[in-house]
């Protein structure tokens, strides 16, 4: 019987050898367009770069191979590469992530895989995004061409509270993700993570008090040894404050203007009146006191012309609508307009 498993040992040891050796020769064999065993990677400005690695993970778990191992070496130059992901099995019930970087030091930001992205480009934008475990550094933001409405870069929370990133992997629930990170920044002095939680929920999907247990049993279940109670407390004054509307940020400022006479003989004058900034929701305006010698229209004064000289004024109503975060607002200014 030892000697059936000896040789039963030996034949499937055998198999294995000869499946590996299939693959690597069909590997070998593919081009780098157009084969579904490829994914693809146009790197956009970079510059001088030799090589190209691409670093796949699955969610939870280690990598397929060390940065930038040989394993991880794409082909291509340029800014055209393609990696052949036939010898690591990218299974379709599972998450999976990938940075691609260069022999220069520079990467993409972690980007959400699946076995639907197989055969599919991912693209720098020229846009950059916070590292969330080192604020100090930034990766190339890059997205999908085919499947960017599923798959791109990582829901993630920073260092120091920023939201980055637009898509958790299909199977990731948010409240792992912010159970992952508040049990680490919950107590740092670079960070308020009241307002960082606060900012997250709604990205997060996080919208009931059982969304909230959901986050302080998956903590507990992992048994972190962290303060629980101090952690409770954070989740609750943070759910309190996503969901209690805040009073709108809406800065409004107005400027009087002169006019000299003459020139309005000939023709009207207009200049913008009335700045606003940092408002939450649709700014609209309202004239609740009107002069006949000006108009208003969305911010702007128009004076009109053959106007004589003197002081005219207008007041107008401007209104910020508000969100599902801040509550709508409302100020009344008078603008001055003279003549001389």
């Amino acid at each position: 019987m030892k000697n059936f498993k000896r040789i039963l040992a030996a034949a499937l040891s055998l198999m294995i050898i000869l499946s590996c050796a299939v693959v690597a020769s069909a590997a070998e064999s593919k081009t780098a367009t157009g084969s579904q065993s490829f994914i693809y990677f146009n790197s956009g400005d970079w510059k001088n770069v030799n090589q190209v690695f691409c670093h796949i993970w699955e969610r939870g778990g280690a990598a397929f191979f060390e940065w930038q191992a040989k394993g991880e070496k794409c082909e291509g130059s340029g800014n055209e590469w393609a990696y052949d992901v036939s010898g690591i099995l990218l299974e379709s019930d599972k998450d999976y992530c990938v940075i691609f970087s260069d022999d220069n030091g520079m990467q993409t930001y972690d980007v959400t895989l699946g076995a639907e992205c197989i055969g599919d480009t991912l693209k720098i934008t020229g846009k950059h995004i916070e590292n969330p475990v080192d604020s100090a550094k930034r990766a190339d933001e890059a997205v999908w061409t085919k499947n960017s409405s599923k798959y791109g870069p990582h829901l993630s929370i920073t260092s120091i509270g920023n939201i980055v990133g637009s898509k958790l992997c299909p199977r990731e629930k948010g409240y792992e993700v912010i159970g992952d990170w508040l049990p680490v920044y919950y107590n740092s002095p670079y960070v308020s993570p009241v307002e960082a939680l606060a900012n997250a929920f709604p990205k997060f999907g996080i919208k009931t008090e059982k969304d909230i247990t959901d986050i302080y049993n998956y903590i507990v279940k992992k048994q972190t040894g962290e303060d629980e109670k101090a952690i409770k407390k954070i989740l609750d004054e943070a759910f309190k404050k996503a969901y209690t509307k805040r009073s709108n940020t809406m800065k409004v400022s107005v400027t009087n203007k002169s006019f000299k006479a003459k020139a309005l003989k000939k023709k009207a004058a207009s200049y913008s009146a009335v700045k606003v900034t940092k408002a939450q929701g649709k700014v609209t305006y309202s004239v609740t006191k009107k002069n006949s010698k000006l108009t208003f229209k969305n911010g702007k004064i128009t004076v009109k012309k053959k106007t004589k000289k003197g002081t005219y004024k207008i007041t107008v109503k401007i209104t910020a609508s508000g969100n599902s975060s801040y509550k709508s607002a409302t100020v009344t200014r008078t603008i001055s307009v003279r003549v001389k």
